[in-house]
């Protein structure tokens, strides 16, 4: 009987298919996003323009309605896609957007701000974008994959530091018996040659 070798591993498991159902709904949320803020915002302008044209009084709760439906037509299938699907890629997918149609609502209900309180306006678009910055830096910082370097420093763990370019340490070995003893010798031979050298 042939020699038995050692046993084979078994073959590593391949990559996770990505649902093609979970792309579909990604490209047709896409594809509604656009549409619903695309729709949002021609009409609030063709109201605007409306009622411009007509003398009439600026309609007010016009860009509060058009950032309320926005944010619900289009946060609601957003957030499922943020939720729901099993593929990291697609959820990461549905936050981003998600977070994009907070930021779209917020910044569609300053502009029921009336174009006379210019400095009233310019001040609460300044905060919007600086809350805006915050809360993407948090979502980033909290979403951000962990490194090799980091998780060891997590764990507690030391960088390993290159050496290179560093002189290595030389260990001190010692010398054999009758290496010293020649050594000793000749010195003893250096020093008597050195006293007849004197006298």
């Amino acid at each position: 009987m042939p020699p038995a070798g050692p046993p084979t591993p078994p073959p590593a498991p391949g990559p996770e298919r990505t649902n093609p159902w979970a792309v579909v709904a990604a490209v047709l949320t896409g594809c509604w996003a656009v549409l619903v803020t695309l729709v949002g915002q021609v009409g609030g302008w063709g109201v605007d323009q409306a009622v411009l044209a007509a003398g009439l009084d600026r309609a007010v709760p016009t860009w509060p309605l058009v950032a309320l439906g926005t944010v619900l037509l289009v946060g609601a299938p957003t957030l499922a896609l943020a939720l729901l699907p099993r593929s990291p890629a697609v959820r990461a997918t549905g936050r981003a957007w998600l977070a994009g149609t907070l930021a779209l609502g917020a910044l569609t209900l300053l502009r029921a701000v009336p174009p006379v309180h210019e400095e009233a306006y310019l001040a609460a678009l300044a905060a919007t974008a600086a809350l805006l910055a915050v809360g993407l830096g948090r979502l980033l910082r909290r979403h951000r994959p962990v490194g090799p370097a980091e998780d060891h420093r997590q764990q507690g763990h030391r960088p390993h530091r290159p050496t290179v370019g560093l002189p290595e340490r030389r260990t001190h070995r010692p010398r054999p018996v009758g290496a010293r003893r020649a050594v000793v010798a000749r010195a003893d031979r250096l020093g008597a040659d050195l006293a007849l050298i004197h006298i």
